[in-house]
């Protein structure tokens, strides 16, 4: 499906070709739904920036329709099928025409639902038809709603088609993210310029609960970073993985501009070293941690440990911390970030020397951060040595920045609403060695 984009001014957009999708920028746009749709055409709107109308023209036959949370599908008597995401962002004017000055009466999402047929407005989860044949008019009316709902759900993937060759078609998700997975890729509007180029999931057969749930996690965690989800597929394995295995795989691109590269070039002799905490493992050093636990420890998943807020299975499964608000709350204040350095396998021993220039080492202070409980259990379990652990984990400290002096406490100051923040040690003179004390 193409792609129309359309400025950031305010439009009148008359959506009518086949297999197009209309996108909408920062304007206040008019869609206008007319009689004027190839026949058969299959239509998408998407739009959340501005103030938006959907603009049904008065004596247009909608011979079905079908709503969600916050996508609605219309089909016309020429067979043209219009679909728009993000419907909840959207005013109704039925029997207008922007076109030639006139002006209908204009409805919220909610009570056009309604008025098309669906008792109660849009469902808090699955779908539901509107009235079939219905003909806007001078006297569409909102029904008085005598029901009452006290549903409160906070998220929801409201649609999941799970096709014969096991692609996920995913038309819209609760709240404002739009997403599709499948041959018509993904959008989100406001993204930044990270995307999750593909997505997939791997089992020996597809339980759409599941894949619900997988989904939904993918979507929350791409929404609070700024990430667009551009594609992705299911597939059925039978005789690759076992009854009730999931295999997640996804590949994530970033743009930046070449003169905005932080490649640890500019870390020099002086720059300070900063570091945002962990929460726990990090996904790094898992083989580690079971023998720890399991054989060494002889602890099940369920078992509490006193100085543990979780049982052990909890602790282990916490989820990794997504750095990218910290970062990016740096770049657009124009804090200049001389080196970052990601904690992953290896420790701060193994992963701060791969910024270093020949001349540097750093010194880092173990006592400027608290160690997190859950590496001072393992160290117990294992009477493991201190160097030992600081290569394998990274102990309380997920990633390191290194900065000029100057700018440390604006540093500090733009990322403190967001985590805790500490100081742990310097750039000095040396050979890319990392010096813990």
């Amino acid at each position: 499906m193409a792609t129309l984009n359309f400025n950031s001014g305010n439009n009148y957009i008359i959506p009518s070709e086949n297999d197009m999708t209309y996108r909408g920028q920062q304007g206040n746009d008019v869609y206008i739904i007319s009689k004027a749709t190839e026949d058969n055409a299959k239509i998408k709107i998407i739009d959340t920036e501005g103030t938006n109308i959907i603009q049904l023209v008065d004596g247009l036959s909608v011979t079905a329709s079908l709503f969600t949370k916050n996508a609605a599908r219309l089909t016309l008597s020429d067979g043209s099928e219009i679909t728009i995401n993000g419907a909840d962002k959207f005013t109704y004017e039925t029997s207008g025409n922007a076109t030639s000055g006139d002006i209908g009466s204009q409805w919220s999402y909610s009570d056009f639902v309604k008025g098309m047929g669906v008792t109660g407005g849009p469902p808090s989860s699955g779908s539901e038809n509107g009235t079939a044949n219905f003909t806007i008019s001078d006297a569409f009316e909102v029904p008085e709603d005598t029901s009452s709902d006290d549903t409160n759900t906070d998220y929801t993937v409201v649609e999941i088609n799970v096709s014969s060759d096991s692609t996920i078609t995913a038309t819209s998700t609760a709240e404002d993210f739009r997403y599709e997975v499948g041959t018509d890729g993904v959008s989100k509007e406001g993204a930044y310029n990270v995307t999750i180029d593909g997505f997939d999931i791997a089992n020996d057969k597809l339980n759409p609960e599941i894949v619900d749930q997988i989904v939904s996690g993918m979507v929350l965690a791409c929404k609070e970073t700024g990430v667009s989800l551009v594609g992705g597929e299911t597939a059925e394995m039978p005789d690759t993985y076992l009854p009730g295995e999931h295999d997640l795989v996804g590949v994530i691109t970033g743009v930046v501009d070449k003169d905005k590269i932080i490649d640890g070039s500019k870390v020099k002799n002086g720059d300070s070293i900063i570091g945002i905490p962990s929460n726990g493992l990090h996904t790094n050093g898992y083989s580690f941690a079971r023998k720890l636990f399991f054989e060494i420890g002889g602890f099940s998943v369920e078992n509490e440990i006193t100085e543990l807020d979780k049982s052990v299975g909890l602790t282990l499964l916490e989820p990794h911390i997504n750095y990218t608000n910290h970062i990016k709350r740096l770049i657009d204040n124009n804090v200049r970030i001389n080196g970052i350095a990601h904690i992953t396998g290896g420790g701060l021993v193994e992963n701060i020397p791969r910024i270093l220039p020949k001349n540097s080492a750093t010194r880092i202070d173990r006592d400027s951060w608290p160690i997190l409980p859950i590496f001072k259990v393992m160290q117990s379990i294992g009477s493991i040595d201190d160097k030992e652990m600081f290569k394998a984990f990274n102990m309380g400290i997920g990633m390191v920045l290194i900065i000029d002096p100057e700018v440390e406490n604006d540093v500090i100051e733009l990322i403190s609403p967001l985590s805790k923040v500490y100081k742990i040690g310097s750039v000095v003179p040396g050979n890319q060695e990392v010096l813990i004390a």
